[in-house]
C-alpha cells in the first residue's frame, strides 16, 4: 500500500501527463495541496507554442487521489466533495475536479472528472444546504487529447459566460423573466467533451447549459442546467408519406430521441420504439404499441392505419416497404371489433364533414347520452333514415350538444308515431320568412342566430354565410336582405368582441364589404355602411390615411347624425370629440349606443 502523499503525487502526475500532451494547454498543478480548495490551474492558449501573447485564460483545478481497485469498465463513480470547497470554487468561477483511482501496486490509474461551473455548483448547494459533504458523480476523463482540449475550452467559454453574475443569488429563473416580460429567447448549449459527432447524441448525453437573452440587451444570462438526472427528450417532425398498400395515412411523423431509445410516433396512437444499440448488450427487438388516443378524428385515422399495418405486417415510407412482423396477429373476433369501431368512427367523421364541423370531440369525456346522439346523427345523415321516438315537445329547430360540440338542427315530422327526419339547420332547403308592412321577405337561417349562437354553434358553415345572403338577393331582388345582413353583421361583431373567434371577423369583413358596395342608399345610408365597414377593418388593422380622411369628412359634416359622428371619432381614436357628441344624444339613444359593437372602440381606446 502507498501512503497518502504518494497517492496524491501519482494522481497529480496522471493529470499532468495528459495536459502536457497538448500544444494549446499548459499546467501548474501542485502535488502538496498548499492552496485551500485548489491544487493549481490549467492555462489555455490560442496558438501552438504557448506564448504570452496567445494566452486566453486559466481554469482552476482540484485533484484528489484514492487507492483502490481500478475498475476496468466503470465510467461513472461517486465521490464525496466538501461543500465548503464548493463555495470556494464559486469565487474562482468554477473548477475542473479530478478524482484519480490508483491501483494497490501504484502502477495503474483511472482518471474521473466533474466540470463544476457556477450553475452546477449552485444546484448542488441548493439540494444539500445542511450537509458538510455531498456525493457527486464523476465521469471517466477522456484519453484523446483533442477531446480533452475541447472539454477544457468549452469549460472556459461557459465560465466566461457565467461570470457575468458575480453573485449567484442574482441568477434569474426562466419563470421570473417570463413574469417580468423580459425574456426574449432561450439558448441551449452543450458543455462537454465534443466526442459526439451527432448533435442529438451530444444533447442527450452531455451537460446542457440554458442561457436567457433579456429584452433590450445583448447579454445571455445563465439560468439553468440540464444534467443526467433529468430525462431528456429531443422531438422533431419528419415529412414523409406513410402508406399501406398505396393508401396514404400520414404525411409526417414525430421522432423522439431518448438516451436509451428512439421512438417514431405516427398520429397520436401508434409508437415504434427502437432501443439504442450498445456494443456490450445483445441486440434488442423494436416494440410497437397502439394506444387509442382521445381525439375522435385522429383515432379514426390511427385505427385505420393500425388495421392495415397489422394485415400487411409493415408499411411504406415514401413508397418503400418496411416490414414489421408482429408476434401475434389480430384474432378474428378482435379484428371484427376493430373494424366495427373504425366503421362507426369514420361515419361520425363523415357526419361532421357533412355538417361542416371542424371542432373535434374528446372521446374519453363522452357520456352514454353522447354516444346515443352520435348514433342518431349517423343514422340521419349517413343512412338517411328517419328517427323514431322523437320528443313531442321538441321545437322545429333546436341545438344538440355532444361533449363540447353544439349542433343546430331542424326536424320535420313525417307521421304520427313520433318519427321525424333530421336536417342541418343551415341547409338550403330552409329559409327564414318574416313580414314587414304586409310584405313577405326571406332570409337565410343564419339571420336568426343570436350573439351567443354565433359563438357556440359548431356547424355554422362560415364560407357560406355571405353566399347565402347573395343567393336570396339574386333570387328575390329584395333590398330588405341588406338590412337583415347588416343586423347579422352587427351581431357577429358583438360575438367576436366577446370570444375572439377569427372566423367571425372574416365573415364580418365579407358581409361589410358586400353591404358597403352593393346596398342602395335608400336601404342603408352611406354613413352607416361606411362606419360598419371601417369598424370591421379597425379590428383587423390600423386604418389608412384615405379611410381616416373619409371619417373626418363625415364627422365634420353638419348634416351627419350625432351617433355617426360618435362612431367616426371613435374610429379616429379621438375619444374627447366622441364623448362631446355622445353627450348631445338623447338618453334613449345613448343606452342603445353602448350596446352596439362600435362601442368596443370606446372601451379599448
Amino acid at each position: 500500500m502507498l501512503d497518502q502523499k504518494a497517492i496524491e503525487t501519482k494522481a497529480v502526475n496522471a493529470v499532468r501527463d495528459i495536459i502536457v500532451e497538448s500544444d494549446y494547454l499548459d499546467q501548474f498543478i501542485a502535488d502538496n495541496d498548499k492552496e485551500p480548495s485548489f491544487d493549481g490551474f490549467v492555462y489555455l492558449y490560442s496558438e501552438k507554442g504557448k506564448k504570452k501573447e496567445n494566452f486566453i485564460g486559466r481554469i482552476a483545478v482540484q485533484v484528489k487521489g484514492t487507492q483502490r481497485k481500478v475498475p476496468a469498465n466503470k465510467t461513472i463513480i461517486k465521490y464525496p466533495v466538501a461543500l465548503s470547497d464548493l463555495r470556494n470554487y464559486l469565487s474562482e468561477g468554477g473548477v475542473i475536479y479530478f478524482v484519480v483511482h490508483i491501483s494497490s501496486d501504484g502502477k495503474k490509474h483511472r482518471i474521473y472528472y466533474n466540470d463544476m461551473l457556477p450553475i452546477k455548483i449552485k444546484k448542488i448547494l441548493e439540494y444539500a444546504p445542511d450537509q458538510s459533504t455531498k456525493n457527486i458523480k464523476f465521469r471517466l476523463f477522456p484519453s484523446d487529447i483533442k477531446v480533452v482540449q475541447t472539454l477544457l475550452f468549452s469549460f472556459y467559454e461557459h465560465k466566461r459566460k457565467q461570470s457575468i453574475l458575480h453573485d449567484l443569488s442574482e441568477i434569474p429563473s426562466v419563470d421570473d423573466l417570463q413574469q417580468q416580460k423580459l425574456l426574449q429567447e432561450l439558448s441551449l448549449t452543450v458543455a462537454g467533451t465534443g466526442q459526439y459527432h451527432n448533435p442529438i447524441d451530444a444533447f442527450l448525453n452531455e451537460d446542457v447549459y440554458v442561457y436567457a437573452k433579456v429584452i433590450g440587451t445583448e447579454v445571455h444570462y445563465p439560468v439553468d442546467l440540464i444534467t443526467d438526472t433529468a430525462e431528456r427528450i429531443i422531438s422533431h417532425e419528419v415529412i414523409n408519406h406513410i402508406s399501406v398498400n398505396g393508401k396514404q395515412y400520414y404525411e409526417k411523423y414525430v421522432v423522439l430521441d431518448y438516451i436509451d431509445k428512439v421512438q417514431l410516433k405516427f398520429g397520436q396512437s401508434i409508437t415504434f420504439t427502437f432501443p439504442r444499440s450498445k456494443t456490450d448488450s445483445p441486440k434488442q427487438k423494436a416494440t410497437i404499441n397502439y394506444t387509442p388516443c382521445s381525439s375522435l378524428r385522429q383515432r379514426a385515422t390511427d385505427l385505420a392505419f393500425w388495421i392495415a399495418f397489422v394485415k400487411a405486417s409493415g408499411f411504406e415510407m415514401n413508397g418503400k416497404f418496411t416490414r414489421f412482423p408482429l408476434d401475434s396477429k389480430l384474432t378474428d373476433e378482435s379484428c371484427q371489433k376493430a373494424n366495427e369501431e373504425l366503421s362507426f368512427l369514420e361515419n361520425v367523421v363523415n357526419v361532421f364533414s357533412i355538417l361542416h364541423i371542424t371542432q373535434d370531440i374528446n372521446i374519453k369525456n363522452m357520456s352514454e347520452r353522447d354516444w346515443r346522439e352520435l348514433n342518431i346523427l349517423c343514422k340521419a345523415f349517413i343512412d338517411k333514415e328517419p328517427i323514431k321516438g322523437m320528443r313531442k315537445d321538441l321545437p322545429f329547430s333546436y341545438q344538440l350538444r355532444i361533449e363540447d360540440v353544439r349542433i343546430a338542427l331542424v326536424h320535420t315530422e313525417i307521421d304520427v308515431d313520433d318519427t321525424a327526419k333530421i336536417h342541418d339547420f343551415f341547409s338550403d332547403h330552409f329559409l327564414y320568412g318574416y313580414t314587414v308592412e304586409d310584405v313577405r321577405h326571406f332570409a337565410p337561417p343564419c339571420a336568426i342566430i343570436d350573439q351567443e349562437g354565433w359563438k357556440i354553434i359548431s356547424n355554422i358553415y362560415f364560407d357560406d354565410i355571405l353566399p347565402s345572403f347573395r343567393r336570396i338577393y339574386l333570387q328575390h331582388h329584395d333590398y330588405e336582405i341588406f338590412v337583415v345582413a347588416n343586423n347579422s353583421l352587427l351581431t357577429i361583431l358583438l360575438a367576436y368582441d366577446s370570444c375572439g373567434k377569427k372566423e367571425l371577423l372574416e365573415t364580418a369583413k365579407q358581409l361589410s364589404q358586400w353591404i358597403f358596395k352593393e346596398c342602395p342608399e335608400e336601404t342603408l345610408s352611406i354613413p352607416i355602411r361606411l362606419i360598419n365597414f371601417l369598424q370591421v377593418m379597425g379590428r383587423i388593422r390600423d386604418l389608412n390615411k384615405a379611410e381616416r380622411i373619409q371619417l373626418l369628412e363625415l364627422a365634420e359634416n353638419t348634416n351627419t347624425e350625432e351617433r355617426i359622428k360618435v362612431g367616426a371619432y371613435l374610429l379616429l381614436k379621438n375619444k374627447d370629440a366622441a364623448e362631446m357628441h355622445f353627450d348631445r344624444m338623447s338618453s334613449d339613444l345613448q343606452k342603445s349606443f353602448i350596446k352596439w359593437p362600435i362601442y368596443h372602440f370606446w372601451i379599448t381606446h
